[in-house]
């Protein structure tokens, strides 16, 4: 996945505060309600053959075990939420936020008479906008043309944004699992932790693990400040490293951690899109 570039003012502060231990809101009362994020990676990941309608599959599975929570008793006293959002990629026409309001719901937003007959039409729409999302998001049949998008840059600046703390919140990174740059220079370090994924080149051997551990090579913690589930779906490899999953598996759940956030459950690009539903349960 290529990115496109960050500028992230006082980057090694952020890492101290993030390395200093979590400071997520403790204060959270038990849920009432659900918040279900569906978080999407369009960058050229979308070549792969049945890329769309693995993605698609693995979004209908969110949305299936949120009509499950806001159906439960009834929906006219649901206050669920349901949002998909899309990191932007630099000099796209797609429109993002156009898709982005037709692709959520918020059902606190919503006055009790009418609900139902809001979820009832969003849900009638739903994968035909999908569909038609994955078409506009198709820029071409190269790498080449498309301009990358920037998972930790989202993250830094706005998956806080997506959690409330009054809610049970849900996130599914729909993603390879890579955090590419088209250019170094794009890069931020501090020691050996990064804003993308290229420190993969300095572990290509079989021990790669114990090196990462002992050199502490990974991604840049964010601060992530309100508790969630996690789930990362869709992760394969780009070359013929039969380890590389393992090696994206093992860096989002370090990062993960470090930035504060409870363990992800990880869904390989291979896997039944069912076992969202089953992770979330």
């Amino acid at each position: 996945m290529k990115a496109t570039s960050i500028l992230i003012p006082a980057i090694l502060l952020i890492f101290i505060i993030s390395s200093c231990g979590c400071r997520q809101n403790n204060d959270q009362v038990i849920p009432i309600k659900h918040n279900y994020v569906v978080v999407l990676d369009l960058s050229d990941r979308l070549l792969n053959n049945g890329q769309s309608e693995k993605d698609s599959a693995l979004i209908m599975a969110a949305f299936n075990e949120f009509e499950k929570t806001a159906r439960n008793p009834l929906i006219v006293t649901s206050n669920d939420r349901f949002t998909i959002r899309i990191i932007p990629q630099n000099g796209s026409s797609l429109l993002k936020d156009n898709y982005e309001n037709k692709l959520s719901i918020d059902l606190s937003a919503i006055d009790a008479a009418h609900k139902n007959s809001v979820f009832v039409a969003f849900k009638s729409e739903l994968t035909q906008t999908i569909s038609q999302l994955y078409k506009e998001a198709h820029l071409g049949n190269s790498s080449k043309d498309y301009f990358g998008v920037d998972i930790w840059k989202f993250f830094h600046d706005e998956i806080n944004d997506e959690l409330r703390n009054d809610a049970a919140n849900k996130v599914m990174i729909v993603t390879d699992g890579y955090f590419d740059f088209n250019e170094n220079s794009h890069v931020i370090s501090t020691g050996n932790k990064y804003t993308s994924t290229s420190f993969f080149n300095s572990l290509k051997d079989k021990d790669w693990q114990a090196k990462a551990e002992q050199d502490s090579f990974g991604l840049i913690p964010v601060v992530i400040k309100i508790k969630a589930q996690w789930i990362i779906a869709g992760i394969q490899a780009k070359n013929a490293d039969i380890l590389m999953p393992t090696k994206l598996e093992y860096f989002w759940k370090k990062w993960l951690r470090e930035s504060c956030a409870a363990e992800p459950k990880v869904i390989l690009d291979n896997a039944s899109s069912v076992m969202a539903g089953q992770y979330w349960q």
